[in-house]
């Protein structure tokens, strides 16, 4: 009986060792998780934006809703934390790969697993009223408004007694945000040569009618007398087409 019993007692020990091992592993493993490196194939990158580009680029792999992403090294370690506790992480990775399964099941309407990755979101930037307009803290130090039909977004920041306002517009109209217009002249001695530069225009403007209309009276007169001097002459021949006597 008492050798039965020490030998229940060192397996039951034995198994505890075997637990704590194991809960050890666990967190050395999800403390070795870095999100910087990837992974599905252990790449190391240089930053978590190029990270994401390498996953989804590279393995397929699309981050939903990244505009709105608040903690993307968080994201990354939980993704990689999923993917260690299984007995092989190769045969995960393989898996993943060969089934096309490299994607974050999130907005699907599984409300448990959106629950996970809630903390690594943030969403207020998409409140808007009824009227279109985004709702902000009332103590915010940041006046966010729609300008621009609601293609512009304007957000102004009053910090240390001063004001910053900038303005993101929306991506559709991109081309026009690319050009480099010239600046327009602030000196009154520019201003002073850009009005008579352009009070000159409107004079010429003014006259060139007028010599249009001369020119195009010229050119009736001229082409009235040829038509004048071509009746003439057809009258002219023909009075000596009558005088001539007629052959019988």
């Amino acid at each position: 009986m008492t050798t039965m019993h020490l030998n229940e007692k060192s397996d039951s020990k034995r198994g505890e060792d075997e637990k704590c091992d194991t809960n050890l592993d666990q967190d050395e493993m999800e403390e070795e998780v870095d999100p910087l490196c990837c992974f599905i194939c252990d790449l190391k990158h240089k930053s978590t934006e190029k990270c994401m580009v390498h996953l989804h680029k590279k393995h397929g792999l699309f981050i939903p809703d990244i505009e709105y992403l608040k903690d993307p090294e968080g994201l990354l370690t939980c993704l990689g934390q999923k993917c260690h506790p299984f007995l092989s992480l190769e045969a995960v990775r393989h898996h993943i790969i060969a089934k096309g399964h490299c994607k974050v099941h999130y907005g699907d309407g599984g409300s448990d697993e959106e629950g996970e990755l809630e903390d690594f979101y943030d969403y207020t930037n998409s409140y808007v009223d009824a009227d279109g307009k985004q709702l902000v803290v009332a103590d915010d130090i940041n006046d966010i408004d729609f300008g621009a039909g609601g293609s512009e977004l304007i957000i102004t920041t009053r910090l240390d007694g001063k004001i910053h306002v900038k303005i993101l517009g929306h991506r559709e109209f991109m081309r026009y945000y690319r050009q480099k217009p010239r600046p327009s002249p602030s000196s009154d001695i520019v201003m002073a040569l850009l009005l008579a530069s352009r009070n000159k225009r409107m004079d010429l403007a003014m006259v060139q009618p007028k010599e249009h209309k001369l020119k195009m009276k010229s050119l009736k007169q001229m082409n009235r007398s040829g038509v004048d001097a071509m009746h003439s002459k057809i009258g002219m021949r023909n009075n000596v087409m009558r005088k001539l006597p007629k052959k019988y």
